[in-house]
């Protein structure tokens, strides 16, 4: 399992978790709220109730973060690393955004996730 950590100037603030199957959670008082997936092979998924899981993106054992571009090529949008910091690109000269933490295994496949689910803002709560 990996927990989630949202960066911040004091002490980061836990968001939510990856379970040992994928499935991820974005930490709740009471019960986590189930937010989406991530399958073995780096794809990203959110969770829609009363429909199919929207594909969102993909993480790659590199830990490169891909958002999917419907028609398109899939758009480079962060990465997460070794450490297990997530990196959200900013582009140009800027220095990339630290976003949160991944602390657990596996660091790229729950650092994907938590990109999309629950630090970027692009996940199950953006969904509808």
């Amino acid at each position: 399992m990996a927990r989630i950590y949202r960066h911040h100037l004091g002490p980061d603030q836990y968001v939510g978790r990856v379970d040992d199957r994928g499935r991820v959670y974005g930490h709740e008082p009471g019960p986590d709220q189930y937010l989406g997936r991530v399958e073995a092979d780096g794809r990203v998924y959110a969770h829609l109730r009363g429909g199919p899981d929207r594909y969102l993106g993909r993480v790659d054992p590199g830990g490169t973060i891909y958002r999917h571009v419907a028609g398109g090529p899939d758009d480079h949008v962060g990465r997460v690393e070794g450490d297990g910091n997530v990196y959200a690109r900013r582009p140009g000269p800027a220095p990339d955004e630290l976003l949160g933490r991944i602390e657990g295994e596996p660091v790229w496949l729950a650092g994907g996730a938590a990109f999309f689910l629950l630090l970027a803002g692009t996940g199950a709560g953006s969904a509808g």
